[in-house]
């Protein structure tokens, strides 16, 4: 662990040699407000330098996904760390940890919050428990030590449907095409990922029941919306296709107007980027521009007079995991200040 040389807000990164860890630790390395100070590894990375780690994992997931896949260069600010352990007494003063271990290293998150240590995570265990957090969403400010970050899918939609909820959503179905990031370093077979897009329904992963759930209480809505999800051949960025109905006759146009709204021209962070009926060009570049943080609707569609439809794109890795960390932590210093 490296001493604070700065009056910049300390960052531990658990879980930094992940994928959404490394793109963390990418994030961060420029920040204005926060520098990291630990970055958290598993036994098997404890003590190793950083910049090994990452290239080995990076080296890997290309030569086996093959040539849509592009390695992400180390920056040279973290090239000669190391990685450190898990040491709460040594953590005792940082003023977040951002999380994005996998379930099964849910007890180290809890270490943390035991000693009283403030924990950002994006690991899906217990979203339904504390308080989730989508900054844009207006929340209030929590008490927990312990805040939640939706599905990147579940993210992405609600920044869509928040602002038009006030026109009463009755039912809401949703297919995602999720790129192969979103299962980090984790590998999926070749005969299912390479070149092919197959479904990853609950006996697969839970992603469909995640999506749902959050959505029936970001969005508080009265019923379980339908979500259909299936794995695509793309290293990064979900594309969504989403109906949408009304308890009442809508106007698409209405609707594309509150949209709008939420885009002045110069906004520094823009939340949403409407194309209105054109199509999204990418799903991989698309959802890179604006530095990964806007959510695209395109295609939108009035299918009659109380139904609407429209696509979505999320970068699920910045948008949807890291960079809706830091935008957390961003939001919860604006709160205290």
């Amino acid at each position: 662990m490296l001493p604070s040389k700065s009056k910049k807000h300390t960052i531990a990164i658990l879980g930094a040699t992940g994928y959404v860890g490394r793109t963390m630790a990418a994030l961060l390395v420029e920040h204005p407000q926060f520098e990291v100070t630990a970055l958290i590894g598993s036994e098997a990375s404890i003590g190793r330098p950083y910049a090994d780690v990452w290239h080995e994992k990076e080296t890997r997931l290309r030569h086996y996904y093959g040539t849509i896949w592009q390695e992400k260069p180390i920056p040279e600010a973290l090239a000669n760390r190391m990685v450190d352990s898990l040491d709460i007494d040594r953590l005792a003063t940082v003023d977040f940890v951002f999380s994005s271990v996998p379930e099964i290293a849910i007890a180290d998150e809890q270490k943390l919050i035991d000693a009283g240590i403030r924990v950002i995570s994006n690991n899906p265990v217990g979203r339904l428990v504390h308080p989730l957090i989508i900054p844009e969403l207006g929340h209030e400010k929590p008490k927990n030590r312990m805040i939640k970050l939706p599905n990147c899918v579940s993210t992405g939609l609600s920044l869509a449907l928040a602002p038009i909820r006030g026109l009463g959503i009755s039912d809401l179905q949703a297919t995602t095409f999720q790129s192969l990031s979103g299962r980090g370093d984790r590998l999926y077979p070749k005969e299912w990922a390479v070149g092919n897009i197959f479904p990853i329904g609950s006996d697969v992963e839970e992603t469909q029941d995640y999506i749902a759930d959050e959505l029936k209480l970001l969005l508080d809505l009265s019923f379980l919306p339908q979500v259909r999800s299936y794995r695509v051949y793309v290293q990064e960025g979900h594309l969504v296709d989403v109906t949408v109905g009304f308890d009442k006759p809508i106007s698409l146009q209405e609707i594309e107007s509150i949209w709008e709204k939420l885009n002045p021209l110069h906004a520094e962070k823009r939340p949403l980027i409407l194309f209105k009926r054109s199509r999204l060009q990418s799903q991989s570049k698309d959802t890179s521009a604006d530095d990964g943080m806007a959510v695209y609707i395109g295609n939108t569609q009035q299918r009659d007079a109380q139904t609407i439809a429209f696509t979505l794109g999320v970068h699920n890795i910045i948008r949807g995991a890291a960079g809706n960390a830091i935008l957390t932590a961003e939001w919860l210093l604006n709160l205290t200040a």
